[in-house]
């Protein structure tokens, strides 16, 4: 963990450091480390933690052999990008020798064309439209441009993460190797807590067991409400830096812990009792997930901008000129076009 925050967060912290102290007229010499950041290091760092915590909560006896733990740590097709990977699900593999499966390349075969596809094909020709939007002068866009930037945006991310997953699975099967499922549809989740049950599983259930779990279940007493909401934004604060060192990427963790909360507060899931998915009617399925599509645009836009301003700006564009261009014409068309094929 201290080589990620060193490597990582280091020059994100020095300089808001340094800020803080010149704000109130102290001046500060920080020291500037440049670092080469090591590939995949979030990935292998939290791989290595959660085998760590389970060795150390005796979930998972400590592996004896160095070889097979170094390659728990770092095989390769899924270092990048994830899935996290538990050890109780992948050091069992490593240590039982290799049998070739009749399936496994054409199972192999099929996640690597899909994630291919999702990538290349969808997520590329998607990034061309969000690019060129976030990356313009945004007092120079009209609503309805950002509005198609967020959401080129909002498929392109999703393609891309869930693509490089798809191709680690297929990588892993030539290995005889079975990762863990790392998305499955969080557009078409109905809440915040449906969506983060869909979206980068193997990171959710990472933050929940290693982090959530143990806020809430400190000292003998139940959870009470307070700690309940405190620990969601913890957890989400602390996800949002995970995925990157700035300011957007903690407001996009603290926008979803509000929404946690707030979804918390007048859903009956309060109670403890979840909501059946079969006692919704199809109108009433839909609306909530074009509704919970939107809210999770908005948060992507925390997540894309390159700095609050543009954020600022970027909603005042939609909230004040909102009229179609020709560019709106062709990218909404690319927007609607490339996510059905998936």
């Amino acid at each position: 963990m201290t080589l990620l925050g060193l490597f990582k967060y280091y020059g994100f912290f020095s300089q808001q450091l340094a800020s803080l102290f010149g704000f109130v007229g102290i001046p500060v010499y920080v020291p500037v480390l440049k670092f080469l950041l090591p590939v995949g290091i979030s990935f292998y760092t939290f791989q290595t933690m959660s085998y760590m915590l389970d060795v150390y909560r005796d979930e998972y006896p400590a592996e004896k052999s160095f070889v097979n733990f170094a390659l728990f740590v770092s095989f390769f097709p899924h270092l990048v990008a994830g899935p996290l990977v538990r050890a109780t699900k992948l050091l069992p593999q490593i240590a039982t020798p290799r049998v070739r499966r009749p399936d496994d390349f054409r199972e192999g075969l099929y996640y690597i064309a899909i994630g291919l596809f999702k990538k290349v094909f969808v997520g590329d020709n998607l990034a061309a439209v969000a690019n060129s939007i976030f990356q313009a002068n945004p007092h120079s866009l009209t609503g309805l441009e950002c509005i198609a930037g967020i959401y080129a945006f909002a498929f392109q991310i999703y393609c891309d993460f869930s693509g490089y997953s798809s191709i680690a699975q297929g990588l892993a099967k030539w290995l005889n190797i079975d990762l863990t499922t790392n998305f499955n549809l969080p557009y078409l989740a109905t809440s915040p807590t449906e969506f983060w049950r869909r979206w980068h599983i193997s990171l959710s259930t990472w933050f929940r067991d290693y982090l959530y779990i143990p806020l809430l279940k400190r000292g003998p007493q139940p959870a009470t409400r307070a700690r309940l909401f405190a620990s969601l934004i913890v957890v989400m604060l602390l996800s949002g830096l995970w995925h990157g060192a700035a300011w957007t990427f903690v407001l996009w963790g603290l926008y979803h812990g509000v929404l946690l909360i707030g979804y918390r507060l007048i859903s009956r899931k309060q109670s403890g009792v979840p909501e059946p998915q079969s006692t919704l009617s199809l109108a009433s399925f839909l609306v909530r997930v074009v509704v919970m599509f939107q809210l999770v645009s908005l948060g992507w836009l925390l997540f894309r901008a390159e700095s609050i301003s543009q954020v600022g700006i970027m909603l005042s564009r939609i909230v004040l000129d909102f009229h179609w261009t020709p560019f709106v014409s062709s990218a909404f068309a690319m927007i609607l076009f490339l996510p059905a094929l998936w």
